[in-house]
């Protein structure tokens, strides 16, 4: 079994990755190099592989990617998502759950286990 096809197949990794598509005004291609490079962190001859192109065609890609998300690598790419998508995203739901915890809202850890609602 490998993790890596299971992350491309997940509908919650697709969802997100299409999220980033929308945010940052990527061509359906350019997403799936994002999202292979994301995931496997490949060479240009990797991710041309993977995907069916020649290694040139991905070149170019991850050059158009750089334009859009203001990269100057395929690590600042990585690192845009990272930092201004899936970080966001996460301390949103930490902001989120701090708020009802704050509120009384949450379940406590001893309802959550005794089953108590």
């Amino acid at each position: 079994m490998d993790i890596n096809n299971n992350l491309i197949d997940d509908p919650l990794i697709s969802d997100f990755f299409w999220m980033i598509g929308d945010r940052f005004s990527l061509t359906r291609r350019e997403l799936e190099v994002v999202q292979f490079l994301s995931i496997h962190g490949s060479s240009n001859r990797e991710l041309g592989q993977l995907l069916g192109i020649s290694e040139k065609t991905a070149k170019n890609h991850i050059s158009n990617i750089q334009i859009k998300l203001n990269a100057r690598s395929k690590n600042e790419i990585q690192a845009v998502v990272f930092r201004d998508t899936l970080l966001p995203m996460f301390m949103n739901g930490r902001n989120e759950n701090e708020r009802s915890i704050s509120h009384g809202t949450a379940l406590s850890n001893q309802q959550k286990i005794s089953g108590v609602s």
